[in-house]
This record gives C-alpha cells, sequence and structure tokens, in this order.
C-alpha cells in the first residue's frame, strides 16, 4: 500500500507557487468583484486516502492550493464576506444551493491557532464544511523566514453527531491562500458505517488535538511523496492543543429540490460478478450515480466509470475519485465531474451505460462498456 501510495503521489503535478507582484488600484477593484466566482474553483477529480503519512496527507490536503501570488486579496478584504456564497461556488449552480446551506460563524483559538467554520452544507450523506485556518500568535511566525506563507493543516481526531462518535472519511477539495498567517479550506466528510446518518437538526461537533504548521514556499512538493516521517516531521511545527467546534446543521437536500430515480430493478452482469445500480440523484449541488454490490465485486467497482448522454448525444461522465464520491465495500458513488453542468441540469431524460477499464495501467485507460444502456426519466 505504502509503495503504491507513493507512486500516486509522484504522478502527481502541483503548481509551483508565483512570485508576489505590485498591483494597481484598477486591478485591485476588478479582483474584488471577480472573488467569489474564480479563484475558488475546484478541480472535480482529486481522491483522498483515508490512512497517510504525514508526507501524503500535505500533498493531498494541498494539491488544488490556490497560488500564493493571490495573497494580495486577503490583504484587501475580509475574503468570506465577500463571497456570497462560498460553498456554493462549488455547486453546479450556485444560486440553487443557497437556501441549503447552513451559517456556522465560528470559532476557537488555542496555541495561537484559530480554527473557524463559517457555513457547511448537508447533502444526503455527505457535509461539505467551509473552513478558515489562522496563524494569530505572531511569534509562531517567528520559526519561519519573514517571508513565509504559513499553512495551518489541523488533525482532526474526533467527528460526533448528536454526542456520538462515529467514523468519517473526508479530504480537502481546494486549500486558498487568504494572506500568508491563513487559509481558506473547503473539505467533505463522509460517514463509514452505513448505519450512521445525519439528520436535519443533528449537532455536529468536529475536535482536533494538534497542528502542523509549515511554509507552503519551503516544501519541495516534486519529490514530497518519497519523504520519510522524520523528513516531512522537520518540515513542519506541530501544536498539540484542543480546537472544538459544534453547530447545528440543516438538511439541504430538500431545499435544493433534489431529484431522485430509483434504478433498484437494473442489473449489470460482468466477469461473473452481479452489481446493483441503487439511485441517480442530481440537484443544483452536485449529481451522483450510486450502485450496490456483494463484497467480491468491489474490485469491479474501483475500475469503472459511467457515461450519461442526452438527447443530443452530449456527454456527462461520472467518476467514483471525486470529492463526496467514493468506493465502498459494498456500495460505490459515482459523482459527476465535468464542466458542462448547465447541460445537466437542464436535463429531463439521461441514458446512463458503464464502462470498465481493462487496462492495468493508469496512465492509459482501456475502457469497455459494461451491461446495457439504461434510459432514465427525470423529475
Amino acid at each position: 500500500m505504502k509503495d503504491n501510495m507513493y507512486e500516486f503521489l509522484n504522478n502527481m503535478k502541483i503548481d509551483e507557487p508565483d512570485e508576489l507582484m505590485e498591483v494597481t488600484q484598477e486591478e485591485k477593484d476588478r479582483i474584488k468583484n471577480d472573488l467569489g466566482g474564480k479563484i475558488m474553483k475546484p478541480k472535480k477529480s482529486k481522491k483522498y486516502l483515508k490512512t497517510i503519512s504525514i508526507a501524503a496527507a500535505l500533498v493531498l490536503s494541498f494539491l488544488a492550493f490556490t497560488k500564493p501570488g493571490q495573497v494580495i486579496y486577503g490583504n484587501m478584504v475580509d475574503l468570506y464576506h465577500k463571497m456570497v456564497n462560498p460553498i456554493g461556488t462549488y455547486a453546479l449552480d450556485s444560486e440553487g444551493v443557497k437556501d441549503g446551506i447552513t451559517v456556522v460563524d465560528k470559532a476557537v483559538t488555542d496555541k495561537g491557532i484559530e480554527i473557524k467554520v463559517e457555513d457547511a452544507l448537508l447533502d444526503e450523506d455527505t457535509i461539505y464544511i467551509n473552513a478558515f485556518y489562522k496563524v494569530v500568535d505572531e511569534s509562531i511566525a517567528k520559526n519561519f523566514d519573514d517571508d513565509a506563507s504559513l499553512v495551518v493543516f489541523p488533525t482532526f481526531t474526533n467527528f460526533t453527531i448528536n454526542g456520538k462518535e462515529v467514523g468519517v472519511s473526508g479530504g480537502t477539495v481546494q486549500s486558498t491562500f487568504v494572506d500568508n498567517r491563513s487559509v481558506q479550506e473547503y473539505q467533505f466528510y463522509q460517514l463509514d458505517d452505513m448505519d450512521d446518518k445525519v439528520k436535519d437538526g443533528d449537532t455536529i461537533s468536529l475536535t482536533a488535538d494538534k497542528v502542523r504548521v509549515f511554509d507552503y514556499n519551503k516544501m519541495n512538493w516534486e519529490n514530497m511523496g518519497t519523504l520519510s516521517e522524520k523528513e516531512a516531521e522537520d518540515l513542519t511545527l506541530s501544536l498539540p492543543g484542543n480546537w472544538k467546534i459544534t453547530f447545528t446543521i440543516k438538511d439541504g437536500t430538500p431545499q435544493m429540490k433534489t431529484a431522485k430515480v430509483d434504478l433498484s430493478q437494473e442489473k449489470i452482469q460482468f466477469q461473473d460478478q452481479t452489481l446493483h445500480l441503487d439511485t441517480f440523484r442530481l440537484n443544483p449541488y452536485r449529481s451522483t450515480i450510486t450502485m450496490k454490490y456483494d463484497d467480491s465485486a468491489g474490485m469491479v467497482a474501483r475500475k469503472m466509470i459511467f457515461i450519461g448522454k442526452d438527447r443530443k448525444g452530449i456527454e456527462y461522465r461520472f467518476e467514483a475519485g471525486a470529492p463526496g464520491s467514493g468506493i465502498g465495500q459494498k456500495e460505490a458513488i459515482f459523482q459527476f465531474v465535468q464542466e458542462n453542468e448547465k447541460d445537466l441540469l437542464a436535463q429531463d431524460t439521461l441514458t446512463i451505460q458503464g464502462y470498465y477499464d481493462q487496462s492495468n495501467d493508469p496512465e492509459q485507460k482501456d475502457y469497455i462498456p459494461v451491461g446495457e444502456p439504461i434510459t432514465i426519466t427525470i423529475k
């Protein structure tokens, strides 16, 4: 597993930060107007590995980082309040999710580090969180160069629903510098146990017992996957403490007018395995296809994607590697990952076809169709 993880990380492409530069007042005004719509667009196909080393965690958490050249944003405005709808920025239709967002606006400070949750969104089994991590004690910055771009990386050890600790999987979709002391992170969490549920009005608590602080400019991203634990530790400042944020979440699914299509009668036969389609979902936040199977079919599911086609032949790709999707022991969630979301939201019918990658080379995909095409009515 370790070797595979490092191979995965070594194949990633990480953008190096740009140099900071002077900007005119006209450019500043344009930046203010554009702030909510451009710097926060996520890459929709990033994976998160649940149990990883420090080095791997740093790469996976910040591989989609907006470049430090954008530190000018934080010097001009309060980032959140200029963004009318932060979580909505990642939606298929940002206007359509506003009523489903939970405003949290809670922060806790310990050991000179502030952790703040601005807002959250519950969409069925997935919780999305918009958080800010900030160095507020300048004595911490003295451990780094004067021009350091500091990143705070919390270790969340406890996630509870109504006081009950539950297992979760999750990760960072996008990280963005606010200034050289703080970052914004858009994260997602999924419950590991299918018997655990999050409902409208439930109380959510997140607890971190440690944060690591590092200088983004000093990290050798090209070789991060090959670092030892000690080398990764040497690049970070570790601060034990207690950061706990508790808030009540509302279920955003009803407010977002979610369309659900029951696919439980549809089966896919492939390699002596039977895979059962379960549900197609579409709302202004995301679109997913859920598939269920026995344990032995899990390896087949891991190499599958789905392609939907509308009446005009336009394709819509669903993958299990997108944030908020994933492959479980008995269930897989494939999430829409393309950029033609407006076209998808306008559809009333869609023809779905499963595909299996028969290649053993992750760089050379070779998809073959599995099962029969299924035409669904979306309502």
